[in-house]
């Protein structure tokens, strides 16, 4: 697109204003003059891009526009800037891997006040920091067509503080659906020494993929339920002992490894997750698998070697010998078989608290659990589809 034509000009563009705001530069204007605050002048405009002018001009067919992978000066940046505070027309501009500054990054932040079309914004791959991140959170909140910001942070070098403020900038704005880290919602926290997960992550619930393997986490918390949508899970190299019973509120998962780990049971309430097509549950210490695991249709694939397993939990507490199958896509093959001639003794229970605040939904509600976790009473058997 010939940026090297505008990249060592200056654009004066201190105190911008409106590009349609005060009387345009008069022909007589020496050349090497300044050109009006916001405005580019003349000889800038010739020199510039032809997508730079038409975004200028407010041009109708310029609805999308791919920067991708162009090294875009800072003064080029702002003439952009300033340009979509009064663009009534571009709905995407993708800027990633651009070489962009925090400082640009700023400049065009505050531009996205005024601007009232853009729907998609793209930034990954940049020169970000938190003061980047600090100016979107900022301007962001004043605006209303924003719909999907991509945003990245070195792979290298993850701050989750950067994390938490990418939550805040989906917090701050009302109409904001999707604000994606690592390009599709992905984060990696490997090898830290993690002994839980940070509560920042915690609170990503336009998270994707999370992947915490090798760190020293002896637990998958009841609080994951959080991460609604949470499409893979990955913890292999850790130290858990037990998985939380909320995993099923995690109607998107497709998969989770869980290998080399400490666990010894899998709880049956794992068939409820019906969105399941991968589980890695290899190297661990579990005796049996429970008959339920036949009831998740969409598995194709289930890694259990490297334990212990001798037995099948079926309902009611009774047992059977586990067969001799050497492959574990065959052991998941017989039981689907048993389970057709055995009844299923997870149910899925909707239970609703209706009270005023403080007066103890929560305790109950937490109190119930441990108490269900407990019990050994008989479960009622499922009705068969």
């Amino acid at each position: 697109v010939g940026l090297h034509h505008v990249s060592n000009l200056d654009l004066n563009s201190h105190a911008p204003q409106s590009p349609h705001s005060g009387s345009p530069p008069s022909p007589s204007t020496p050349a090497n003059s300044s050109p009006q605050p916001g405005h580019l002048s003349t000889a800038l405009m010739a020199n510039a891009p032809l997508w730079l002018k038409q975004l200028s001009d407010n041009n109708c067919s310029l609805k999308e526009l791919d920067l991708s992978k162009q090294p875009l000066s800072s003064s080029l940046l702002q003439a952009l800037s300033d340009a979509l505070k009064t663009n009534s027309v571009l709905n995407s501009l993708d800027l990633s891997g651009c070489d962009i500054s925090d400082h640009s990054i700023s400049y065009l932040a505050k531009c996205l006040r005024d601007n009232a079309v853009l729907q998609y914004l793209n930034l990954t791959r940049n020169r970000m920091t938190r003061a980047s991140l600090n100016a979107l959170e900022q301007n962001l909140r004043d605006n209303y067509t924003l719909e999907e910001l991509e945003l990245t942070d070195s792979k290298d070098s993850l701050d989750l503080r950067l994390v938490h403020k990418i939550r805040k900038i989906v917090q701050s704005n009302k109409t904001l659906q999707k604000c994606k880290h690592e390009g599709r919602g992905d984060l990696q926290i490997k090898e830290r020494g993690l002994t839980r997960i940070p509560p920042a992550v915690l609170e990503l619930d336009t998270l994707v993929s999370l992947d915490l393997t090798s760190n020293n986490l002896e637990e998958v918390p009841d609080t994951i339920r959080r991460l609604v949508s949470l499409e893979e899970l990955i913890m292999d190299n850790n130290t858990i002992k037990s998985l939380t019973h909320f995993l099923p509120v995690l109607t998107k998962l497709r998969h989770l490894s869980l290998a080399g780990n400490s666990l010894t049971k899998i709880p049956r309430q794992l068939a409820l997750i019906e969105s399941l097509e991968r589980l890695n549950l290899a190297n661990n210490k579990i005796e049996s698998l429970p008959i339920s695991l036949g009831a998740l249709r969409a598995l194709v694939s289930l890694s259990l070697e490297g334990n212990p397993l001798s037995f099948i939990r079926c309902a009611h507490g009774t047992r059977l010998p586990l067969p001799s199958i050497k492959s574990d896509n065959g052991l998941l093959i017989f039981l689907r078989t048993f389970l057709t001639n055995e009844t299923c003794f997870v149910n899925r229970v909707n239970v609703v608290f209706i009270g005023k605040p403080g007066i103890g939904k929560s305790t109950l509600i937490e109190n119930l659990r441990k108490s269900v976790q407990q019990s050994n009473v008989k479960k009622t058997p499922a009705k068969k589809d």
